[in-house]
């Protein structure tokens, strides 16, 4: 039987157009089960073995030192890496290699938890999106699961270049970078690039990171850029260029800042460095 629709005959465009309720209607109808058969094929990703596992596949987790007041949020402690890596033994290799810049031992640290946090959060979902602390979405940003979206971006900083060639054993890169303070991994291809490099170089892989970052330089690494060279090389298949708009602002926004924002960007970053307070 089909719903009851109320002010079936109300003309919504001009009388020219002849466009009603009922047209509204019948295209509904019409994509009803190709969106049916999205939702079946994207829910499989989400799926856990029982109902909670499910739930925390779906809702947000936030890796941070201290447990933070986020509601609806699942915390994942960084002591629970320790076991693969920790932040003290990353800033006693900064402070043996080029001590200036020991300090900088934090932001290595927080890059490779984005890396490795599939082998950490049990349940997560095999695509799962990874987002900065300080990043803010503005309008909706669909992901599919299984591909890969990137942006061309003007930070492309030649220092990251060097361990991405090393690590990946590629004389060329992709010659743009990717970095948007997001990203949709896939824990499949995340284990083959770490694979791949574990054997290249007979390390684990933040081992290997390690060796071949040039500590003289402050920003040495991007874990993003790593990544989006590994898909756009060996997966090209399965990623797709989408060009969002976002902005570095120098504030934490107020909630009428953001209004505004909304109006021109997809998310914007708030980044500690930029800001005054």
């Amino acid at each position: 039987m089909e719903p009851a629709f109320q002010g079936i005959d109300v003309t919504y465009k001009s009388e020219a157009q002849k466009a009603d309720n009922k047209d509204i209607r019948d295209l509904l109808f019409s994509l009803v089960p190709q969106a049916r058969a999205q939702m079946k094929s994207m829910a499989k990703s989400f799926r856990g073995r029982n109902e909670e596992e499910t739930c925390r596949n779906i809702f947000d987790y936030i890796i941070s030192e201290k447990k933070p007041s986020v509601d609806n949020a699942a915390h994942i402690a960084e002591s629970e890496f320790d076991p693969m890596f920790c932040k003290e033994s990353i800033r006693a290799e900064w402070t043996r290699r080029y001590p200036v810049f020991a300090w900088r031992a934090g932001w290595l640290y927080q890059q490779l938890l984005k890396l490795m946090c599939f082998k950490v959060i049990s349940g997560l979902s095999e695509s799962f999106v990874v987002v900065d602390s300080d990043t803010i979405f503005l309008r909706d940003v669909p992901f599919v699961p299984g591909k890969y979206y990137f942006c061309k971006t003007k930070e492309y900083h030649p220092p990251y270049l060097p361990p991405i060639r090393a690590l990946l054993g590629v004389v060329e890169t992709i010659g743009f970078s990717c970095v948007t303070h997001h990203s949709i991994f896939n824990s499949r291809f995340l284990q083959a690039m770490i694979g791949e490099i574990e054997a290249r170089h007979r390390l684990p892989l933040v081992e290997a990171i390690l060796r071949h970052l040039d500590f003289s330089e402050p920003s040495c690494f991007s874990e993003w850029d790593l990544y989006a060279n590994y898909m756009i090389l060996r997966h090209p298949k399965v990623t797709r260029r989408r060009q969002l708009r976002w902005a570095d602002i120098k504030e934490q926004p107020s909630s009428v800042q953001l209004a505004a924002y909304a109006k021109k960007y997809d998310f914007v970053s708030c980044h500690a460095y930029l800001r005054s307070d």
